[in-house]
């Protein structure tokens, strides 16, 4: 009789779902609901010097843009399905450490967030927030690839 468990291994190049190509549910820690694999994944992240600038590692970024000081937009390889993803990060501005050094990264609603591009600034937090050129930023992507 054949032992219909699989192994606690599974080596695969392409996951494809059954019911629908592009939606596979997972079960999730409790056991009781499910959630869709391909949404719950980062569909792009970059961690980049913007003082100098320069792209440390990235995954799904065709270029990065400086549009001014503490001013970028990220370039994407493969678009997003439209602009209502979402952007997440962090950003420090020295190695120093402390207060000083803490930035933000924040959505700049001054220019339009496309499929195909993300605007963002950085913002220095002292006793004023100030736009400025972090020394490590970190963003990540999460919504539907186009």
């Amino acid at each position: 009789e054949l032992d219909n468990r699989m192994s606690s291994e599974l080596i695969v190049d392409e996951l494809t779902g059954r019911a629908s190509a592009g939606s596979i549910a997972v079960t999730a820690e409790g056991g009781t609901v499910t959630t869709n694999l391909q949404q719950g994944l980062c569909k792009s992240w970059i961690n980049f010097n913007g003082q100098t600038p320069a792209i440390r590692d990235s995954s799904n970024v065709g270029s990065l843009t400086d549009n001014a000081t503490g001013k970028f937009t990220i370039n994407f390889s493969n678009a997003m399905s439209d602009g209502n993803y979402v952007i997440c990060g962090s950003a420090f501005f020295s190695s120093a450490g402390g207060f000083d050094d803490t930035m933000v990264v924040s959505r700049d609603n001054t220019q339009t967030q496309s499929g195909s591009a993300c605007p963002f600034y950085t913002y220095r937090v002292t006793s004023s927030a100030v736009i400025n050129d972090g020394k490590e930023t970190n963003i990540l992507n999460h919504g539907d690839l186009a």
